[in-house]
Order: C-alpha cells, then sequence, then structure tokens
C-alpha cells in the first residue's frame, strides 16, 4: 500500500498548520494514502511501517525540539532501528536570530538518513516568513507522488 505520514513537531501550532496543509494537499493531489499525526503519537517502532515519512518540525528554545517531538527525537538517538524501508523529507521552521537555527528539523534529518531511510529531498530549513518556501518544497514533494 502506498502510504505518505505527514509527522509534525510544534510548540505554537506553526508547524502543525503547515502539516495539516501538507495533508491536504497531497490528498488531494497524489493517488496515495494519507495521514497527518503528532510526533508524539508515534514510535520509533512505528516508523517502521511507514513508507513515506514527511516531517514538518519547529525549533524551539536553545536548539530543542518541540514538547511533542522530544521523546521520538531521543529514541532515534539512542536506536539501531533499521528504516531502509522508509523514505522521507524534513521541512525544519526557525529564526535564524538563534544560533541553532532549525536544529531539530537538523537532527529528524540526520538521524532518518543515519537508521537507512531513503531521502526523498533535501533538508529545507525555513526562516519565519516560509510560506513561499513551504509551498515550493510540497510542490516538489508531491511531484514525486504523481
Amino acid at each position: 500500500m502506498n502510504n505518505i505520514s505527514v509527522l509534525y513537531g510544534s510548540e505554537t501550532g506553526n508547524a502543525q498548520g503547515l502539516a495539516e496543509q501538507a495533508g491536504d494537499y497531497l490528498k488531494n493531489n497524489s493517488r496515495y494514502e494519507v495521514s497527518v499525526k503528532d510526533l508524539g503519537d508515534v514510535s520509533v517502532d512505528d516508523l517502521k511501517s511507514l513508507e513515506n515519512i514527511l516531517i514538518v518540525t519547529s525549533t524551539w528554545g536553545d536548539g530543542e525540539p518541540p514538547s511533542n517531538a522530544g521523546k521520538i527525537l531521543e529514541d532515534l538517538q539512542n536506536t539501531n532501528e533499521d528504516l531502509s524501508n522508509t523514505s522521507f523529507a524534513v521541512f525544519a521552521i526557525g529564526s535564524s536570530s538563534f544560533p541553532q537555527f532549525c536544529q531539530a528539523g537538523i537532527d529528524f534529518d540526520a538521524l532518518l538518513e543515519k537508521a537507512g531511510s531513503k531521502r526523498l529531498a533535501d533538508l529545507e530549513m525555513a526562516d519565519d516568513d516560509y510560506s513561499d518556501m513551504f509551498a515550493t518544497w510540497l510542490s516538489a514533494i508531491q511531484a514525486k507522488f504523481v
């Protein structure tokens, strides 16, 4: 079965809103089954059963993941799970005024790659005004699922 899972890490709701937008767009513009889930509701074991993983996350504080994404990020850091049956892409939002700009997205990107997941697109790191960049990223992702 062809599925796309849009997973979000969000502290203030911005990344969640983008993930929901991505889910709606992909449901309407691909033949894949699409789900949108909070990263707090997903385990590393769950990731193994997902075919295509799109992570949309913000970075909080001094480079930390949003509170709903901390556990899975920590679990990914401490696992030897093989995710080679999955593909992934990460869209990270943050503020370049912080020294750890988009660090949560950087971490997810590196850990998924380390676990063997295949890259669908390069890590996208967006500053405060991310709407155009997100639309371009989402269009490029969608083109892979036509």
